[in-house]
């Protein structure tokens, strides 16, 4: 879901709660239970892609960074 939403440049938390049906708290609320947070997942999942991009040699730093936000 969270690429998804980098994709169309919509990859923030009221998003995502949207799209999980559910209030951006209830989210938050779920996350910290989880021992995490959003901002934790979304950092996460732009540090693998851009290992996966730059493993690939196929995309320039400047590319990377504009797809990554």
């Amino acid at each position: 879901m969270i690429l998804k939403r980098m994709a169309d440049g919509k990859a923030n938390i009221d998003t995502i709660a949207g799209d999980l049906h559910m209030s951006r708290q209830t989210l938050f609320r779920q996350l910290k239970a989880e021992s995490t947070s959003f901002q934790t997942i979304l950092d996460e999942t732009r540090k693998a892609l851009a290992a996966d991009y730059l493993l690939e040699r196929q995309f320039t730093f400047l590319d990377i960074a504009f797809m990554l936000g």
